[in-house]
């Protein structure tokens, strides 16, 4: 896999801003790697609180996942600041992406291609338009990248109208070439009680939920708990293998399986968040058996929900554990003052029905002015939506799962053609 020279990156670190930044008295550093950001980590954090971000842009999260994920790609987080003040943190990296003949220099935002995540960079809404207009700067105008992309931010992101701002700015070297619906995200937003949460369901949602918590204790003493710092990787194990299990069932892999190096990332994931205490493994447990998992952190008053698990078979099967497993989870979440869980992309009915609020996203491309540049960005993006149809659509999750062969995780070309 290609990479970005050195150089090039060298001569961006030494950019301190546009002219509209400079007039916002913006300045601005970009770093390839993540030692040299080993200071900024606490100011850091504090950006993401303030912005009520995810736990996606904090930088134990993407240093874990570039670590596992970095290939030959090229790192360039730029940090900005306002007055000596820090107002944004935008970490980006750089790959160059065939398809066939045609090749794009591909920067996004870090975290957003392997996985389902929503991946907003922590900018001060009112700073957002000189925070992207920099960062456009130093990737397209600098030459760095074709285009830079955002595939995974919601319309609520308050940064959202200083990147249109910045992209659709009429004199600069760079253009918006899409900005386009990409599916909802939902959130569930919480009361101070469960009991208060029961309540914003239907009536047959309610009694649905209590009698399937009925129907459990039949079979013994149920509760749930959450997972603490030093049983964490060994519980984690036990969750990957009931994941596993329920879709192997179905004759599919489950997240570990489908995604590459998904297992490393994660077991990473835990070994760096469980001291810190955000991780929130929940478990629903009869006599003391764990018959459903959740998997999730917390940051804030948030917790950002990843992963479910159930125990199958007959008898299991009857118990409605996975709706039970998520209202558990809310519950949790609850008890411990939590305001919100972030509960993913894609549409998914039973959230909805548990109370769950769609958000639409939005994905934004934008291409530097110049020549051949866009001819260029169009044939990739035709040889990517066939690459879509003929390997994802057709072969991945249609084909391969009823012949149960040669199925594997999923091609990292293919995840790397998303733009």
């Amino acid at each position: 896999m290609s990479h970005v020279p050195a150089l090039s990156l060298t001569s961006v670190a030494s950019l301190e801003t546009s002219a509209d930044a400079a007039r916002s008295a913006l300045s601005v550093r970009v770093h390839a790697s993540f030692a040299e950001l080993a200071d900024l980590r606490t100011e850091w954090e504090q950006l993401v609180d303030a912005v009520d971000g995810e736990i996606y842009m904090t930088p134990d999260w993407l240093e874990s996942w570039w670590a596992v994920y970095a290939g030959r790609r090229s790192l360039a987080v730029f940090v900005c600041r306002a007055h000596g003040r820090l107002v944004g943190v935008v970490p980006m990296l750089i790959d160059r992406v065939h398809i066939g003949p045609t090749a794009l220099r591909v920067a996004r935002v870090l975290g957003s291609d392997y996985g389902l995540l929503v991946c907003q960079p922590p900018v001060l809404a009112e700073h957002s338009p000189a925070v992207f207009t920099a960062v456009l700067d130093g990737l397209l105008g600098h030459d760095l990248a074709d285009v830079a992309s955002f595939t995974a931010v919601g319309e609520s992101w308050a940064a959202l109208p200083g990147l249109r701002d910045a992209a659709t700015a009429p004199s600069a070297p760079w253009e918006l070439l899409n900005d386009e619906p990409r599916g909802p995200f939902t959130t569930f937003h919480l009361p101070a009680t469960f009991d208060e949460y029961l309540g914003t369901l239907s009536k047959n949602h309610r009694q649905n939920y209590r009698r399937t918590i009925n129907l459990i204790r039949r079979y013994g003493a149920l509760r749930w708990d959450l997972t603490p710092p030093d049983a964490a990787e060994a519980e984690f194990e036990r969750f990957r293998v009931q994941h596993e299990t329920q879709w192997a069932r179905d004759g599919k892999l489950g997240h570990f399986g489908d995604w590459p190096r998904a297992l490393e990332f994660h077991t990473a994931l835990v070994r760096r968040n469980a001291p810190l205490g955000r991780l929130r493994l929940v478990r629903l447990l009869l006599d003391d058996e764990p018959i459903a998992y959740n998997y999730a952190y917390r940051l804030g008053a948030a917790y950002h929900w990843l992963l479910p698990s159930r125990r199958v078979g007959e008898e299991y099967d009857r118990m409605g554990l996975g709706r039970v497993g998520v209202m558990t989870m809310i519950e949790a979440a609850i008890a411990e003052g939590a305001r919100r869980v972030e509960a993913g992309p894609a549409h998914y009915d039973y959230k909805v029905q548990l109370g769950g609020t769609e958000i639409p996203r939005r994905a934004l491309l934008i291409a530097a002015r110049r020549r051949g540049v866009r001819a260029r960005v169009q044939r990739f993006a035709l040889a990517a939506r066939c690459l879509d149809v003929a390997y994802n659509k057709i072969w991945y999750r249609r084909v391969a799962p009823r012949i149960r062969w040669g199925r594997g995780s999923l091609w990292d070309w293919w995840i790397r053609s998303r733009i």
